[in-house]
């Protein structure tokens, strides 16, 4: 829908969700935010933990799966588990800091019910990933970009 709204209308901003995360990053969404970019449109990244499936929870994109209906994503996840702990990087920073890895991306949305929580998502947005740990997700192929 952004596409096509974006060659009829002047944007100044548009917001992905679930498009842009460590697991999700087609083709399409990259090309998406090249020609938004070259619009000068700012985009807000929003759902980078694809519905809390990166940060260890059972539902993918809002849709429950298991190991039996997605052996797929989970032997992906368990793959990105593996290298978080041998960079000692928090799967939730990762998954918020590969948003800037786009020069487009200009924010992210995170939300929480929990006040307590607004502190650990600032925090998020100022982790650190190392480049090796990216480096090592696209030669593990687990990222392409």
């Amino acid at each position: 829908v952004i596409d096509f709204i974006s060659d009829h209308i002047k944007l100044d901003w548009a917001m992905f969700a679930c498009s842009i995360t460590p697991y999700s990053h087609s083709d399409f969404a990259k090309g998406l935010l090249k020609k938004l970019g070259g619009q000068g449109v700012d985009v807000i990244n929003s759902a980078v933990f694809n519905a809390g499936f990166l940060t260890g929870g059972d539902y993918f994109d809002y849709v429950k799966i298991t190991r039996e209906s997605a052996p797929d994503k989970f032997a992906w996840r368990d793959k990105f588990d593996a290298l978080c702990k041998e960079f000692s990087v928090d799967p939730a920073a990762v998954c918020v800091q590969f948003s800037f890895l786009f020069p487009e991306i200009k924010s992210i949305a995170l939300s929480t019910t929990k006040a307590a929580r607004v502190q650990s998502n600032w925090d998020l947005v100022n982790a650190v990933i190392p480049q090796a740990f990216w480096d090592k997700m696209k030669a593990e192929g687990l990222i392409n970009i």
